[in-house]
């Protein structure tokens, strides 16, 4: 998990490093607003060197929303923005916002760009659920959780403590108290995912498989309580 400050620190490293991958998630509840304004700022920093969001419209970076065009036509657009060279950045940066709304194709058309890219393309999706993005797009990009700068509602976080530590009964008893809320729902999957993510290289098992049944909890009439239950069984 980080901070938006903790991302800014990490990006200037891996600048001055060399080390900056071709294509990153941004994920989070509740960070929309801060993580867009983060890549203003950083796209601004590798055209002017400034930290801030610029007035001017930038030559190296082309931001979208896919709730306005979420199709292959902005794709094919980007793609041809991404093989051009930068003109006054080391890199070609592509962001596109709310990137969970994507269509398939579109979808498929930034993995083919993203499995050979550009040498200069730099390629940001935001998203707040990377789980709905296809399983071979998000392998070929680097996941990083932003917290959304508002703490989490105690009862959440409280919630999220409580079920870490509880029996299995108990953790069901939880989860049955939360389960047809879908706000509360959502908190406590985002409060579990912070959680984790203090040490998310040991947990990342544990993570990836949460995504996955919390993808699957969100596009299909399964059973919630026993997705949650197989997603958290190694914890």
């Amino acid at each position: 998990m980080s901070s938006i400050a903790e991302l800014k620190k990490d990006f200037q490293r891996l600048l001055k490093s060399g080390n900056l991958a071709h294509g990153y998630i941004l994920f989070g509840h509740g960070s929309e607003e801060n993580r867009l304004d983060f890549v203003k700022e950083f796209v601004n920093h590798l055209e002017t060197g400034k930290w801030e969001i610029g007035e001017r419209t930038l030559s190296d970076s082309f931001i979208t929303d896919a709730r306005i065009e979420g199709g292959i036509d902005l794709v094919r657009s980007a793609s041809k923005f991404l093989w051009q060279k930068p003109a006054l950045s080391p890199k070609r940066t592509l962001i596109i916002d709310y990137a969970d709304l994507l269509t398939v194709p579109a979808q498929n058309a930034i993995l083919k760009i993203a499995e050979e890219p550009p040498q200069s393309a730099l390629i940001l999706l935001l998203v707040k659920h990377p789980e709905v993005l296809l399983p071979p797009l998000r392998s070929r990009f680097q996941s990083i959780y932003i917290h959304g700068g508002a703490k989490i509602k105690a009862p959440d976080s409280k919630i999220a403590k409580q079920f870490l530590k509880a029996t299995p009964a108990k953790r069901r008893e939880l989860l049955r108290s939360i389960i047809d809320d879908e706000k509360e729902l959502e908190n406590f999957i985002a409060a579990m995912i912070a959680i984790l993510h203090k040490d998310k290289m040991e947990n990342w098992p544990v993570l990836k498989e949460l995504l996955s049944r919390w993808t699957s909890i969100r596009q299909f009439n399964v059973n919630k309580i026993l997705q949650l239950e197989a997603a958290f069984l190694n914890i």
